[in-house]
């Protein structure tokens, strides 16, 4: 957002959040927007809270990525779909320098590479696939399901391999994960707070040990099996963008619980716009009027007390059960 609109909401006392899921070392922008907001959220601590710190900010709080299950997830492939994403070492994401450097290693292996970037080499072209264009995120759940070793190396422009001071955990580590795929991570400070390494989540420290795990879990099916199993558990459990929005309103509305509660208590309730909707229909409106002053009122606390009178059915209650067979259920 402009820093006008940040302000303008700032003045209608609407609390401003801003959650930057870069690395700070390349993507310095943070440092004309973090004061700007009331809170600030980062995939990164340690030096970076240092700096923002040095910038006269206490507004920042350690926020990492997630995954979100309702579209990445396991998914069965057809014959079709299998032959085009199926591969015993998979790749998505860009030709960043140090994946240039380190993936010469596996090219003799069955070995796709999906994503931008890769075309400048030749020796990447009969892996590269979709023509080394960007890869819609249906495709890359497939590509998750049907690998059997996902690798995934976290991008830098500089090093030839691993990061050895790598901290931030990228979004690839937990959508990987949530579509039940195995994946072989490059090691992270940050990576051990999230999963267990060697039963959640398997590492490398260098390149010799990626070539040297991947074959490794090549030929142990159940051991991939087993580990991606408990690391799609894992981020169910605590990594879902749920998750993540569910402590950014914590830290937010933990200083602001008088505000929040104002802010509640006065808006219209669902049966307050409810009864306005109906207010030329009397018989609708004799019938809502006795949830009047409900304060969790929902849909089904008609069907219920519908359910629980006798006699025969009048007209606004027929219509609640007709609309009741209608709206699908969630499980």
């Amino acid at each position: 957002m402009s820093p006008e609109a940040v302000t303008k909401l700032k003045e209608m006392k609407i609390p401003v959040a801003f959650w930057f899921v870069e690395d700070f070392n390349t993507l310095t922008y943070w440092k004309d927007v973090a004061g700007q907001y009331d809170y600030f959220f980062t995939i990164q601590q340690g030096e970076f809270f240092n700096k923002l710190k040095a910038q006269g900010l206490d507004n920042f709080y350690y926020l990492p990525q997630a995954a979100h299950p309702e579209t990445q997830n396991p998914v069965e492939l057809d014959e079709d779909e299998y032959k085009q994403f199926a591969a015993d070492l998979s790749f998505m994401g860009e030709g960043y320098y140090n994946r240039h450097r380190a993936f010469t290693r596996l090219l003799d292996q069955n070995f796709k590479i999906w994503g931008t970037g890769w075309n400048q080499n030749p020796v990447f072209w009969p892996h590269l696939q979709n023509k080394g264009e960007r890869v819609s995120s249906e495709d890359c759940v497939k590509i998750y399901n049907a690998g059997k070793v996902n690798l995934n190396l976290h991008s830098s422009t500089y090093h030839d391999g691993v990061n050895p001071n790598g901290d931030f955990v990228n979004p690839r580590t937990f959508e990987i994960a949530a579509c039940g795929g195995f994946q072989l991570v490059d090691e992270r400070s940050e990576l051990g707070d999230c999963f267990r390494i060697g039963e959640e989540m398997v590492t490398f420290s260098n390149l010799e040990e990626m070539r040297a795990k991947a074959l490794y879990y090549l030929d142990h099916p159940e051991v991939r099996r087993m580990v991606a199993e408990r690391g799609r558990l894992r981020v169910l459990r605590e990594h879902t963008i749920r998750h993540r929005m569910h402590e950014m309103l914590l830290h937010i509305y933990s200083e602001r619980e008088q505000e929040l509660e104002i802010r509640t208590s006065s808006r219209e309730s669902e049966l307050d716009r409810a009864l306005a909707q109906v207010a030329d229909d009397s018989e609708l409106l004799e019938f809502l009027e006795p949830f009047r002053g409900q304060r969790d009122f929902k849909f089904q606390s008609v069907i219920d007390r519908i359910n629980e009178d006798e006699g025969s059915f009048k007209d606004p209650e027929l219509l609640f059960l007709m609309v009741d067979q209608i709206i699908p259920k969630k499980s």
